[in-house]
């Protein structure tokens, strides 16, 4: 769990730098797959972590803190 918070931290500050930045690109410079990120996205999702304020841009909001 801790590892997925820290992804998905890092994650957020990618896409806050880069919103264009695909999951893809994103995995390369966290160093996991594509998949992996995903997973954790979804997961970060279902547990209130993350929410998208347009699920088609995927804009996120943080929700509890990822520490």
């Amino acid at each position: 769990m801790d590892r997925m918070k820290r992804i998905l931290a890092e994650w957020v500050s990618l896409r806050a730098t880069d919103p264009d930045l695909t999951v893809g690109g994103a995995a390369k410079q966290l160093g996991t797959t594509k998949a992996t990120l995903q997973g954790y996205i979804q997961k970060g999702v279902q547990d209130g972590l993350l929410k998208f304020d347009d699920p088609l841009l995927q804009r996120v909001r943080v929700g509890r803190q990822l520490d």
